[in-house]
This record gives C-alpha cells, sequence and structure tokens, in this order.
C-alpha cells in the first residue's frame, strides 16, 4: 500500500484513517485489508495535484493556479447538501504538467480541500455522483477516466451527506431535499 497516498493518513494501521476522519466505503475497507487498492484511489506521484490539494483551502488553491499557470478558466459550480461543492476549472496552460486539463475541487462549506481530481474531458455533475455513489440510482451518467486523484484530511465518504437523516443546519420546516439526496433551502 505504500503507492496509495492520502495526505495526513497514516497507513501503518487501518484505525488510524478513522480516527484522522477518513471514511472509505466498505468494499473498499476490504479492498485495504486485502492489501490492494480500492478501485477509486489513483496513484499519487507526489506531484502536481498532489501539491494543488496540499493547499487545503480553495482561495490558496487558485492563487497557486495563475501563480503557476495564469491563469484558469472557472467552467461549473455544483453543490450537494449543504456542505459539498465542487468547482471544475479548466487549466489549459497546464496541459503536459498535469496529466489532464480539467480539475474539480470538492471542497466542504468552508472552502477546505477534500478532494481534487484530474481528468482530460468535462465531467457532468450525474457522472461525478454517480461514481461516488454508485448505489444512488438518482444520479446518472459516466465520469470520464480520472487521471489523477489525491485525498485530504478534509475527505470523509460523500454519500454520509446524502441520506435521509443527513445532519442539516437547515430546520425541518425550511429545508427541502435535493436530487440524489441532502437538503437545500425551502423556496
Amino acid at each position: 500500500m505504500s503507492d496509495v497516498h492520502f495526505r495526513g493518513v497514516d497507513h501503518s494501521v487501518e484505525k488510524a484513517a478513522v480516527c484522522r476522519g477518513v471514511n472509505f466505503f466498505a468494499s473498499d475497507w476490504h479492498a485495504l485489508l486485502s492489501g490492494a487498492r480500492p478501485s477509486w484511489v489513483q496513484r499519487s506521484d507526489g506531484g502536481l495535484v498532489a501539491e494543488l490539494a496540499a493547499k487545503l483551502g480553495l482561495g490558496e488553491l487558485l492563487h497557486e493556479i495563475a501563480r503557476r499557470w495564469g491563469a484558469y478558466e472557472f467552467v461549473e459550480h455544483w453543490q450537494q447538501g449543504e456542505f459539498h461543492h465542487d468547482t471544475v476549472l479548466r487549466v489549459e496552460a497546464a496541459a503536459g504538467q498535469l496529466p489532464g486539463t480539467y480539475l474539480v475541487v470538492a471542497t466542504n462549506c468552508n472552502g477546505g480541500i477534500k478532494e481534487v481530481l484530474c481528468l482530460g474531458a468535462m465531467p457532468t455533475r450525474g457522472g461525478l455522483w454517480r461514481t461516488r455513489c454508485p448505489h444512488n440510482d438518482e444520479f446518472d451518467g459516466e465520469l470520464p477516466q480520472i487521471l489523477a486523484r489525491e485525498v485530504t484530511e478534509h475527505w470523509f465518504e460523500p454519500s454520509a451527506l446524502l441520506q435521509p437523516n443527513a445532519r442539516s443546519e437547515y430546520r425541518a420546516e425550511c429545508r427541502v431535499r435535493q436530487p440524489g439526496g441532502g437538503w437545500m433551502p425551502r423556496k
């Protein structure tokens, strides 16, 4: 398992992952315990995607992209529930340095980076969430191949946000369920 990298997580003891707030899918625990790599984990070479994720904040990551490559295109922003945001960026000037030109930066509600994905093509919201939550039939679509992926200590299983009893800061009478799960304010 030395080729798997979770920023801030000690792999010497599986319990350390739980203690540090990193949650895995049940099937991933079986893979980890058997010494295999979970299907959603890409090799981390400690390269640029890892360096970007290590900024731990969306503002710092955007500043670093601008510093390195001069510009980026803000392509899309998707919010799923109250506590998860996906920001899709296109960084054309990074071609040849990053494995792909699209970055999906998953953050918490405070802009703390949970995950950075690098893709060669524009993802769809449904494909992204279908990959994260394959048993949720409300999400539809395919995700382009993930060329690189880095997870930080802010990561936890995203399907936890989508459960009917998911945590909410909205009062019950002030919220509605979002397609796929999670809460949004009642309009």
